[in-house]
């Protein structure tokens, strides 16, 4: 891995993505909220920022703006050589949430704010410390209760190419605002026959936009599979 030798920040450390991140990033600085200062004084001098974290369950609008958006203009301000901003594609969303308007936000900070970033707009992320979802209950439940639907759609990559996205961005110098996303949706239903489970399924349908992703394809080949190989994979590398 080309990072192992570089000075590397990395913020939502709790759990999911930025969790992995930092676990497998050797000597990597993991920045949380109860570190922020020490950390941020310390990082001075960074090859790359990998900015995870992000606040969606506060009902304070002010601290939904410190934690999403003076914490990305903190982070450029360490003038990093990369910034690496995880977004979603939420933002393509017409139905305008504090989520998708702050990741929007957040984005324009990055773009305006440094010399070099990349900005991955990410459908649902399968690996390992994920947060229990509607998957991981068919995947790990008996008899799962969900709240969604079987026609409910997802697109999904692992944690793992986003890592090999990431460490090739820094090797080859590749910046820029990519939709990073697999070849096709997968419904719940399918995920469900494919684990043999009987899900008692919920009323609220989720449909994940189909994106195209010849630009990441081009670029980082290894993301040519489909969403339903992503989860197969996850499978056998956590509960086989």
């Amino acid at each position: 891995m080309h990072l192992k030798n570089k000075k590397v920040l990395i913020t939502g450390v709790g759990s999911g993505l930025g969790k992995y991140f930092s676990k497998e990033i050797f000597n990597s600085f993991a920045l949380s909220r109860h570190n922020k200062a020490d950390i941020l004084n310390r990082c001075s001098s960074v090859d790359l920022v990998i900015h995870c974290a992000f606040n969606t369950k506060s009902h304070d609008r002010y601290q939904l703006l410190k934690d999403n958006i003076f914490l990305t203009k903190e982070l450029c301000e360490l003038n990093p050589k990369k910034i690496v901003y995880i977004s979603s594609i939420d933002v393509y969303n017409e139905n305008k949430t504090n989520y998708n308007t702050l990741k929007l936000f957040a984005e324009s900070i990055v773009e305006n704010e440094s010399n070099d970033f990349l900005i991955l707009r990410c459908p649902a992320l399968v690996g390992a410390d994920m947060r229990k979802n509607n998957f991981l209950k068919i995947v790990e439940d008996d008899h799962p209760k969900l709240s969604l639907t079987g026609r409910s759609s997802f697109n999904f990559i692992s944690h793992n190419d986003l890592l090999k996205i990431i460490d090739r961005s820094v090797n080859v110098g590749l910046s820029g605002v990519y939709d990073a996303v697999s070849s096709g949706n997968v419904t719940l239903k399918d995920i469900a026959e494919f684990c043999g489970k009987d899900c008692d399924f919920g009323k609220f349908t989720y449909s994940t936009p189909q994106l195209d992703n010849a630009k990441i394809i081009s670029d980082f080949e290894f993301m040519n599979k489909k969403s339903i190989d992503v989860v197969k994979n996850f499978l056998r590398e956590n509960y086989e």
